[in-house]
């Protein structure tokens, strides 16, 4: 989508209706992965925290 989208910055005309719906495809599907990829480090964070109570050796980053 991202592609697609990015065709309007060799146009003279601007971006079309499709553009601007790829535009549109790519942010969402953006949207979602980082909608989980913050959740992923959220538990991330606590599964860190449970592993150093336990007394296992610490994580590295």
């Amino acid at each position: 989508y991202l592609w697609s989208a990015s065709g309007a910055r060799r146009s003279t005309y601007g971006p079309t209706a499709n553009h601007l719906q790829s535009l549109e495809n790519a942010q969402a599907i953006y949207d979602q992965l980082n909608k989980d990829y913050l959740a992923f480090q959220e538990m991330l964070a606590g599964l860190s925290l449970q592993l150093e109570e336990l007394g296992a050796p610490p994580v590295k980053d």
